[in-house]
């Protein structure tokens, strides 16, 4: 028997870099409290992430309500991996958002993907 647990922090409060890397030397030692305490633990999912910027992060064409708590940034979109034979790819530069959407919104917008925060 082991314990999962899931490390993220892209929907935590926004703050400096520096917050980010305390937050997870502090998620390190809750770790190892709980593996003391109960057993092993597997961090089973996590992510790099520090805000939820980056495309399709909470599903597709959707966003939590009130997220992203910052502007986002936006880049050209990448050429798809798979080619651009695929419907909708790349994404039209003469087209806004392009739904279904859930309850939120994110995804690209006249060719640009957003990718961080501002």
């Amino acid at each position: 028997i082991a314990l999962d647990t899931h490390v993220y922090q892209a929907w935590a409060d926004p703050g400096p870099r520096l917050k980010f890397y305390v937050d997870a030397c502090q998620a390190k030692n809750k770790i190892a409290l709980l593996e003391r305490s109960f057993g092993p633990v597997v961090v089973g999912e996590w992510s790099l992430a520090t805000d939820n910027c980056a495309m399709w992060l909470n599903g597709l064409n959707d966003n939590l309500p009130g997220f992203p708590k910052l502007p986002c940034k936006f880049i050209p979109c990448a050429e798809p991996y798979m080619g651009s034979h695929q419907p909708g790819a790349p994404p039209d530069k003469s087209k806004p958002y392009r739904g279904p959407f859930g309850t939120g919104v994110s995804g690209p917008i006249y060719g640009y993907c957003p990718v961080d925060r501002d």
